[in-house]
């Protein structure tokens, strides 16, 4: 049975694919590089074995050829369901949810990542304030601040908190 591959990255011209079942298996890889090397509807062919991915480059790269090569060459089946893509802001919150979970469990419950950017600023403010520096804070810092807590005065009253 041939290893079930998925596609990671689709863009015209560059598809990648993951292989996990042969994660780390660099003979593997090194096969699969030297089976599609010849294929001339891929210019370029980066195998990463620590990942367990494959990046086909070429103009006429796409998953119709990568899933004929891969299943001729007894390589792996790519699997071609829909496309479930990521939303930049699930790329950027996603860690910093784990880096805030991470640091409560290492205070014991004390301190998360919100209280530890509280106290920051608070520390920076105070900072400013020893070595002299009152001037009020510039006009988009103080918009921004202003819209925060505009919004935050929205989102307490949907959710039945006085504001």
């Amino acid at each position: 049975m041939l290893p079930e591959a998925h596609i990671g990255i689709l863009i015209p011209g560059r598809v990648r694919i993951r292989i996990p079942d042969k994660k780390g298996q660099s003979s593997y890889f090194s096969d699969l590089l030297n089976k599609l090397s010849g294929d001339r509807r891929f210019e370029k062919l980066v195998v990463n074995p620590i990942t367990g991915s494959v990046l086909f480059l070429g103009r006429d790269v796409d998953v119709a050829a990568i899933t004929e090569s891969g299943e001729a060459n007894h390589l792996f089946r790519l699997e071609t369901g829909p496309l479930h893509p990521v939303l930049v802001s699930n790329s950027v919150a996603n860690p910093i949810g784990k880096l805030s979970k991470g640091l409560q469990e290492f205070t014991g419950g004390e301190l998360d990542l919100k209280g530890m950017v509280i106290l920051g600023l608070i520390g920076v403010g105070l900072y400013q304030i020893i070595k002299g520096n009152l001037r009020a804070p510039p006009w988009y810092t103080a918009f921004w601040y202003a819209l925060g807590i505009f919004t935050k005065s929205f989102s307490d009253k949907d959710q039945g908190t006085p504001a």
